[in-house]
């Protein structure tokens, strides 16, 4: 997804094809930066890390399969502005 001069990917790791652990980010923006976003321990709560930076609240499913590239694709201004 491309959103305000950058662009934000999800692709599930090789251990978990189906994304049922989390994503892998990646984010270019003048650079590349990459990063994690999972759904929490509650299954409803989806945190993300860039670059590093803490692990912050990006937002909300209502279970751990609704977290998809999808679901990154549609909330990227969000999981961006929280970075």
């Amino acid at each position: 997804m491309n959103t305000n001069g950058a662009t934000l990917t999800a692709t599930p790791p090789s251990y978990a094809p189906d994304g049922s652990r989390g994503y892998f980010l990646s984010v270019t923006r003048g650079g590349h930066v990459s990063g994690w976003i999972h759904a929490g321990d509650d299954g409803r709560t989806v945190y993300a890390t860039i670059d590093r930076a803490p692990r912050r609240r990006v937002g909300s499913v209502a279970s751990p399969a609704e977290l998809t590239p999808a679901w990154v694709a549609e909330h990227a201004d969000e999981i961006l502005r929280s970075f």
